[in-house]
């Protein structure tokens, strides 16, 4: 059994509190990505889509027909 397997087995014979504040604070451990990386990779996908709609690789879709799109596939179907 690992490490992380006995810690787990302990830790669920916690209080439902203490487990909550113990996944918190190691999740909170955890690296996240900074937000300039957020941007830097947002800025590249921008680059690439732009770069593949001036060869003429992409088309546009209109806005109008986009959200129509979403609200079909977000509308619950019939049999729900």
């Amino acid at each position: 059994m690992s490490i992380a397997d006995e810690f787990f087995t302990q830790a669920m014979q916690l209080p439902t509190e203490d487990r909550e504040l113990l996944a918190v604070r190691l999740l909170g451990s955890l690296e996240r990505p900074s937000e300039q990386s957020y941007e830097d990779a947002w800025e590249t996908e921008l680059a690439s889509r732009l770069a593949e709609y001036d060869a003429g690789r992409a088309q546009s879709i209109p806005s109008e027909e986009v959200f129509v799109r979403i609200l079909e596939t977000l509308r619950p179907s019939p049999d729900e």
